[in-house]
């Protein structure tokens, strides 16, 4: 058999359907996926066991264009895990048998959103985006959970490393990073340990703002590849981050998770399976102000970040250490 998946972005959302490929291969072992992406984000995807193709779409091309790349192939069924205007042209001019396409609850969300504005919005059946997905082709979906293979995958023996995501794409989503570099004298106080930042090219300067004056902190920030991230990433006995996409690539790596959620939250789906915790003010009623972040609080105090202590969320990191064996 053979199937397209689509899901052009963001490079979270790609991660994230991991889950779904693997429960699709095991269904059909001898199936050939295709995936088809963002050409930024296709190197996620390369070496993973379950994708045989991807398929990138380049900047400035036209779906019509990129649909020519494989018009010569006849798909069994396209998965559409975007359902946007785009993915929706690409799966009618592909020549396939089947289409299907994920529940994005979008109302559900919105209802979230503005409250007693849709009151009349039933409660979603699904508590997580991935089981949504996974719903397309089997209803045993409880346990699935996204994951990426990589290279050098152990960690390394000796003292831990400590990962750090600071950056997010909206401003109301990235906790202050005056916070991060409390988190890191508590850190370096109690544990001998290596710190590393994660980010893009442009969280270079709140990376760079982190990591003075500390001799244990590398900063990768706009350094490593996608793949690379995850590669350094793997080694890290945990990650502390933000709403964000190495939020979601280190979940996958199946690497504790330290989440820290302002103005979205956990009922929108997309929160870190796995060995993690979340850190979120529930108390706070402005919560959720967007479905996405933005880049300005409505109420301006951020206190939905401000509020959540780097003495709260380190409580963690050292129990963790400590069940690790870093005492």
């Amino acid at each position: 058999m053979k199937f397209l998946v689509i899901r052009f972005s963001s490079l979270g959302d790609i991660i994230l359907t991991t889950a779904f490929l693997q429960k699709l291969k095991g269904i059909y072992p001898k199936s050939t996926i295709y995936y088809a992406t963002k050409a930024e984000f296709a190197e996620i995807l390369y070496k993973q066991p379950f994708v045989d193709k991807v398929i990138e779409l380049k900047k400035k091309e036209s779906i019509f264009e990129f649909s020519k790349k494989i018009s010569r192939e006849t798909f069994d069924c396209v998965f559409d895990l975007h359902k946007n205007p785009r993915s929706i042209a690409l799966s009618l001019l592909v020549k396939t048998k089947n289409i299907k396409r994920v529940n994005k609850h979008t109302l559900y969300r919105h209802k979230l959103l503005h409250k007693k504005l849709l009151f009349f919005i039933k409660e979603r059946e699904t508590e997580y985006n991935i089981d949504d997905e996974i719903k397309l082709i089997s209803n045993n979906y409880k346990d699935a959970k996204a994951v990426l293979f990589v290279e050098n995958k152990d960690k390394q023996s000796g003292k831990p490393i400590i990962g750090i995501a600071p950056g997010a794409k909206w401003e109301t989503k990235r906790w202050p990073k005056e916070y991060f570099k409390e988190l890191i004298e508590l850190i370096n106080k109690d544990k001998d340990c290596e710190i590393r930042i994660f980010g893009s090219k442009d969280e270079f300067d709140i990376a760079s703002y982190i990591k003075n004056g500390y001799k244990n902190v590398v900063n990768f920030a706009g350094e490593l590849s996608i793949r690379k991230t995850a590669e350094f990433m793997a080694e890290c006995s945990l990650v502390v981050s933000n709403d964000s996409a190495l939020m979601h690539m280190a979940s996958a790596l199946d690497i504790p998770v330290i989440a820290i959620f302002g103005p979205t939250v956990k009922e929108f789906g997309f929160y870190p399976k796995g060995k993690s915790y979340v850190f979120e003010k529930k108390e706070l009623t402005c919560r959720p102000c967007s479905l996405h972040g933005t880049n300005r609080c409505k109420k301006n105090n951020h206190r939905c970040m401000k509020d959540i202590k780097p003495q709260d969320v380190y409580k963690p990191i050292k129990k963790l250490l400590e069940v690790d064996g870093y005492d």
